[in-house]
């Protein structure tokens, strides 16, 4: 995914003008007010060291903020902070597995995961997602997949690459497996608030001494260079997570840590702006890819990307990424950064503004008419 993303980069600093639609990240500038208390915090001098795991004004609102959208009862000794949800998940991975363990995700799989899982020498193991409307989880896959090595439920949703979001059912079904097997669940949720329709389904009944929330200011709050994000769990887990940070970050920067009390301070207003932003965008990607033969858009339900199924035009992701690149200025994610089934789509982001959007569909529409032309002048020479 990230070679994908540099290669498109690469190509727009030597003069190429690239359509990107590889990553996640918004057009939109940080709020002002969570400007401004960063640099207010620099210029009163908040840039020393910083208790390790953050500090107690963030951690608390973090606390409050979850506790009434789940209803457990967190407190400022659960909450680990760190620079971003990727960072707090590779500390939780680090601390809860042992070599031989089995981590357990949905597939399509977030790329960075397997690269976390192993390097807390764990294995990653998948359960697909369904892509079609109604339950993304089937309870035989999901029993058929938990082994004696299976040690956490490892969940994304909304999901990153799909889009894609959890029923009630899911998540009860993810609940009470966890419960039966005594598996941890890690769930990272920083897509939670950019839900097109209806609410994210938190893990209410999970238990609270097996559970793991993962968030961040990134995606919610268009702060992805900011580097701020966190890990809600049990205190055990949370002090081991804390030894880990002394040895490895040492804390947060303290003005970053100020701007994410401010942005959390600001209510549901900024995320409710960049949720009906990223869902007209993603309506009018829709839009211009309905026309398009042979490749579907499978409709996300939440965040900044969907899945393009481009099995008719007989290419895989990989083939298809790199031909769109060179020949029309489109950078996509192959599928296969994000599963071992994902020959067949590939990722895009509309996170960019409507005309990049639009001229990426564009694109996509005249490479793949080219491709369709080009099998059907194939079959008439094989035919004479």
């Amino acid at each position: 995914m990230v070679l994908s993303a540099q290669e498109a980069k690469r190509r727009e600093a030597s003069g190429e003008v690239i359509v990107n639609l590889t990553l996640g990240d918004t057009d939109q500038d940080t709020d002002p007010a969570i400007v401004a208390t960063a640099v207010e915090a620099l210029h009163a001098g908040r840039t020393h060291y910083t208790p390790i795991g953050g500090i107690s004004p963030l951690c608390e609102i973090i606390a409050r903020q979850q506790s009434s959208q789940d209803g457990h009862a967190w407190t400022a000794r659960h909450i680990v902070v760190g620079p971003g949800a990727q960072n707090a998940l590779f500390a939780a991975l680090m601390c809860l597995c042992n070599p031989g363990d089995e981590v357990l995700a949905l597939d399509p799989v977030y790329a960075t995961y397997q690269g976390a899982v192993n390097a807390a020498g764990a294995t990653l193991a998948t359960i697909p997602m369904h892509f079609e409307t109604g339950n993304r989880l089937c309870a035989a896959e999901l029993s058929q997949a938990i082994t004696p090595r299976t040690r956490i439920l490892l969940i994304n949703s909304p999901n990153n690459p799909a889009g894609l979001t959890l029923t009630a059912e899911d998540v009860a079904l993810l609940t009470d497996t966890a419960k039966a097997h005594d598996l941890w669940i890690i769930s990272d949720e920083v897509y939670r608030d950019l839900v097109f329709e209806g609410a994210h389904i938190p893990f209410a009944q999970a238990d609270l001494e097996r559970l793991v929330i993962l968030n961040s200011l990134s995606k919610s709050h268009a702060m992805t260079g900011w580097r701020i994000g966190w890990a809600v769990c049990p205190m055990e887990l949370a002090d081991a997570m804390r030894d880990l940070a002394m040895c490895s970050l040492f804390g947060s920067p303290h003005f970053i840590q100020d701007a994410a009390i401010t942005a959390l301070g600001l209510g549901a207003a900024p995320t409710n702006k960049l949720r009906l932003l990223m869902q007209d965008r993603c309506q009018t990607f829709l839009r211009q890819m309905a026309p398009v033969p042979g490749v579907q858009v499978i409709p996300p339900t939440a965040g900044m990307f969907a899945l393009i199924d481009i099995s008719a035009l007989g290419l895989d992701s990989r083939t298809f990424a790199a031909q769109l690149l060179d020949g029309h200025g489109v950078a996509v994610i192959p599928g296969t950064a994000f599963s071992d089934q994902g020959t067949s789509y590939v990722r895009v982001s509309f996170a960019s503004d409507d005309k990049t959007l639009r001229a990426g569909a564009k694109a996509i529409g005249s490479f793949a008419r080219a491709r369709l032309n080009g099998q059907e002048d194939k079959e008439l020479e094989q035919q004479k």
